[in-house]
């Protein structure tokens, strides 16, 4: 069950990341840049919104471990 949590959040995660990434390339076409320019927005855009979201994960889990290992302790002291 787990394995196929996985393979179908990355999946999603790729396919959003992916549909921001070209919204934003075509924002930036019409837009009169060029197609380079377009493309390197269209990506930062998902690479910043990656890192954002790992980042959040990341902040997340450590604040649930650091939360059961507290209670562990308290549990185990009294």
């Amino acid at each position: 069950m787990f394995n196929t949590t996985q393979q179908i959040g990355a999946a999603l995660g790729v396919a959003v990341l992916s549909t921001l990434a070209a919204a934003q390339t075509r924002s930036q076409h019409s837009a009169n840049a060029n197609t380079a320019a377009a493309l390197a927005a269209g990506y930062r855009l998902a690479f910043a919104t990656g890192a954002g979201l790992a980042g959040a994960g990341i902040v997340v889990a450590v604040t649930v471990l650091w939360a059961s290992r507290r209670r562990a302790a308290l549990a185990e002291c009294c």
